[in-house]
């Protein structure tokens, strides 16, 4: 927690935790809760600069996909339509 994310991560096998503590977000009392097959963790990261602010821990062997902030800019930047849509996306994640 506290750190400035750089990666975005998607469960594709397996199950984590995620918890938050008031320390380290916004929360008023320590949470937590599941993250199954198909979830996002810091999907942010692609769209904002972001900063973690809680810890995802595997409760059952997973398998989970890393997608480089920096990466994800340069190759969606490279692609004219795929740039397009991300622009598009990008400003609807923010709107929400």
């Amino acid at each position: 927690s506290g750190f400035i994310a750089t990666d975005a991560y998607t469960v594709i096998d397996g199950q984590l935790n995620y918890s938050q503590s008031p320390e380290s977000s916004t929360v008023d009392c320590p949470s937590e809760e599941e993250v199954l097959k198909d979830a996002w963790l810091c999907e942010s990261t692609l769209w904002c600069h972001w900063t973690h602010v809680g810890t995802a821990e595997a409760v059952t062997p997973c398998k989970v996909v890393v997608i480089s902030a920096d990466r994800f800019v340069e190759n969606v930047q490279a692609h004219g339509q795929i740039k397009i849509l991300a622009a598009e996306y990008g400003r609807q994640y923010h709107r929400r």
